[in-house]
């Protein structure tokens, strides 16, 4: 990553059934043996993603030298493009995933093993753009967004209903 200095790392540590949290001291430890610096943000409840990445931008946060990471599912990436918004669209977020579907990093051709996915984001010259449908939510009066994919509720009741499954585990 040209010219990056350090990465900022959000961690959901409950992404995948505990995944995340794997996954992240893994990265931790790969990153501590390239000598990477890095500083750790630990998301610790529903939301908390969206106001770590609002804080990074009102902070002191130095894009020409500090790149966001997201460690975690496609719920996570989404709420760090929640926290953004429009207005910070520009700026770039690194997604290594952690979560139990992954779909998004599937659809855009990030390896699903953190190894691999480490060294293809620490590989990276220039960003890459990528598509992002904004829609208002009636029910919530709220603007959402979608990157890999958009439903009309019956497939968030199937991942909701499985996600509290217990057979999940499985």
């Amino acid at each position: 990553m040209a010219n990056i200095q350090a990465l900022i790392l959000i961690v959901n540590e409950t992404s995948g059934a505990g995944k995340g949290k794997k996954v992240a001291d893994h990265i931790q430890s790969l990153l501590q043996q390239e000598q990477c610096r890095y500083r750790l943000l630990i998301s610790h409840y529903p939301g908390h993603v969206i106001q770590l990445v609002k804080e990074l931008i009102d902070s002191s946060f130095d894009l020409r030298k500090e790149r966001i990471v997201i460690i975690g599912g496609d719920g996570t990436l989404h709420e760090a493009l929640i926290g953004l918004g429009e207005e910070h669209a520009d700026i770039p977020l690194g997604y290594i995933p952690a979560g139990s579907g992954n779909d998004f990093a599937r659809g855009i051709g990030i390896d699903r093993d953190s190894d691999k996915a480490l060294k293809q984001l620490l590989s990276v010259q220039e960003p890459q753009a990528i598509q992002v449908i904004q829609f208002d939510d009636h029910h919530t009066h709220q603007s959402k967004y979608a990157v890999n994919n958009f439903g009309i509720g019956f497939d968030a009741d199937v991942i909701m209903y499985a996600n509290r499954s217990s057979i999940k585990k499985f």
